[in-house]
């Protein structure tokens, strides 16, 4: 199916207030996975492998509390990623608009100490609707981490757009400008 037919299929979904996707890692890895269809797939498989950036070109590195910008092109030319994950959590949060775009965090402790309406946005969707986020961290999901994810979606992104993942296999998360994730 190809990806505008999958977007219109979110954004007339009915699925909106279900319960969070919670995905558990079998700590292997999937090279080259496109963010959207990971979180597509992650509704009818929550558990199974981790995915993996390749061919990292340019990499940014975040450090506990901060964040960046990054503008998707289709081509894996720049990433950014959240480093040194222990008890933290990367955020990652992607725009598909007409400048699709994506911001990454280095949550402390998991904490998503953010202003939601600033970088919805930045993104180009002020509402978070057609906004879609990973929360991934290396530990089983607990109720602090379940309340930071609560959180994007009492922000305005649709409940089956947003995917936990615990049990990370390394310490580090982002995205590709290829719109990768890992």
């Amino acid at each position: 199916m190809a990806i505008m037919e999958w977007l219109m299929n979110d954004q007339a979904s009915t699925i909106n207030h279900q319960i969070m996707i919670l995905y558990s890692s079998n700590q292997h890895y999937a090279p080259g996975t496109d963010m959207i269809h990971f979180i597509r797939n992650a509704r009818t498989a929550p558990a199974g492998t981790t995915p993996l950036l390749r061919n990292i070109q340019s990499p940014g590195n975040l450090g506990t509390g901060q964040s960046a910008f990054l503008r998707i092109t289709g081509t894996p030319e720049r990433t950014w990623q959240a480093t040194g994950l222990i008890t933290c959590a990367a955020l990652v949060i992607l725009s598909t608009g007409a400048i699709p775009q994506a911001f990454v965090y280095h949550a402390p402790s998991g904490v998503l100490n953010i202003p939601f309406p600033q970088i919805f946005t930045t993104l180009g969707d002020p509402t978070g609707a057609s906004l879609y986020a990973v929360y991934a961290h290396l530990h089983n999901s607990d109720p602090g981490y379940r309340q930071a994810v609560s959180q994007l979606e009492n922000a305005g992104i649709r409940t089956n757009r947003v995917v936990e993942i615990e049990n990370l296999p390394s310490g580090s998360f982002g995205i590709n400008s290829a719109r990768e994730i890992g």
